[in-house]
């Protein structure tokens, strides 16, 4: 099946899946930080916002993890089948966000 995801990604032509970030708002009492960007996905952009929660490690590194569900055909991408269309995969799917940052940077608004 992941032969089938490739092609309908069009991974050859779109090898990479971005999210360009273009708002974030941090509330640190909660760990939660709201991001708002563009996630491009097989040449489709659509602007989208995520909820991820945070953990500031020992190293003072970042651990950023996150759920985003989304629907392939928001993206004009059809879903892969197999077996002359006997099985299919859903529209809905879920990106699984889990981003580790070297050392936390603390921005303040003075």
């Amino acid at each position: 099946m992941d032969e089938r995801a490739y092609k309908a990604l069009e991974s050859e032509k779109y090898p990479r899946i971005t999210f360009r970030l273009t708002d974030a708002t941090v509330t640190p009492q909660q760990k939660i930080i709201k991001a708002t960007g563009n996630l491009t996905i097989a040449g489709a952009t659509r602007l989208i916002t995520i909820q991820a929660t945070y953990v500031v490690n020992s190293d003072e590194s970042v651990t950023i993890k996150a759920v985003e569900p989304i629907k392939m055909s928001d993206y004009k991408i059809k879903a892969p089948t197999f077996m002359l269309g006997a099985l299919k995969v859903a529209d809905d799917v879920n990106i699984d966000i889990n981003l580790k940052m070297a050392k936390s940077i603390i921005y303040t608004n003075n």
